[in-house]
């Protein structure tokens, strides 16, 4: 079993390019681009592969809209990492 530290889970979502996770990294700023989304589910709910390749390309293109993603990967990548835990009480000097 591997355990993932908080920066592989946040860098594992933050690369999805389709499906439902999508929607997680999207940077939705105005009333049309809900309406293409919410077009987007009536299209996946009639099984036209079409519209629901439109919306995630549009999910897509919000997320590296002015390198917003890149942005956030960048950050992430600056972050130290943990070296370990204490349990307990116990205080390591």
């Amino acid at each position: 079993m591997e355990i993932k530290q908080t920066k592989d889970v946040c860098v594992d979502k933050l690369t999805v390019v389709q499906g439902e996770e999508l929607e997680i990294t999207a940077n939705l700023v105005d009333r049309l681009q809900i309406a293409a989304v919410l077009e987007g589910y009536v299209c996946r709910a009639l099984n036209a592969k079409f519209g629901v390749q439109k919306e995630e390309m549009l999910l897509r293109l919000t997320c590296s809209w002015q390198g917003r993603c890149r942005d956030d990967l960048t950050s992430i990548g600056k972050v130290p990492d943990i070296q370990g835990w204490t349990m307990g009480g116990d205080k390591q000097q």
